[in-house]
């Protein structure tokens, strides 16, 4: 299945797509939805002009709540306008999932305004910013050449019990085992 990425890289360029992904931003202007679908490699803008679909089905698209689950079928257009130069022209949206009103970090001005003690308890909804994820990929990509020297040097990789002097969470089920002189627990979290 393709990707956003293949669509910047230029591979898909005149191509028939589906994509599945969030629905990461909409807006409108006039005839025209401006959908930008997310999938986890990039965001792309979509295009969906009112005069090419059903207008009960255009209205309903236009309501659609961000971090939807969507399906898009078009062709992949290069066009300056648009951001990063592509853009899919729409010929049907299949709304697989709504999502809930009320998503607590849904634009930039809301990531603003919440201070970072909202944001850490929201951290399964704020890693899906573009920004969180860039860190994610360099990330990802430093620990992948790390692990990838040592491998090189002939360092082997364990992954060793995480032992705890208390319990972490409940406690009910504790694992104790003897370390050197004292009890310790297998850790729980």
């Amino acid at each position: 299945m393709p990707t956003i990425v293949d669509i910047f890289a230029g591979k898909l360029d005149g191509a028939h797509v589906v994509f599945r992904g969030w629905l990461h931003h909409i807006r409108s202007s006039g005839g025209i939805l401006f959908l930008q679908l997310r999938d986890g490699t990039g965001v792309i803008q979509c295009t969906l002009k009112k005069d090419k679909t059903d207008p009960t089905e255009f209205e309903r698209l236009a309501a659609t709540p961000i971090e939807s689950t969507i399906e898009i079928s078009g062709e992949v257009r290069k066009d300056p306008r648009a951001p990063r130069g592509y853009e899919i022209q729409v010929e049907k949206v299949t709304v697989a999932f709504p999502a809930e009103d009320g998503y607590p970090i849904a634009d930039e001005k809301s990531r603003r305004h919440h201070g970072p003690d909202f944001l850490l308890d929201q951290r399964h909804l704020w890693l899906r910013s573009q920004k969180m994820q860039a860190i994610m990929r360099v990330r990802g990509r430093l620990i992948d050449e790390a692990r990838r020297w040592l491998i090189d040097h002939g360092y082997l990789e364990v992954q060793v019990p995480i032992l705890v002097t208390a319990a972490v969470e409940g406690g009910s089920t504790l694992f104790p085992v003897k370390y050197f002189d004292q009890k310790a627990y297998l850790t729980q979290s």
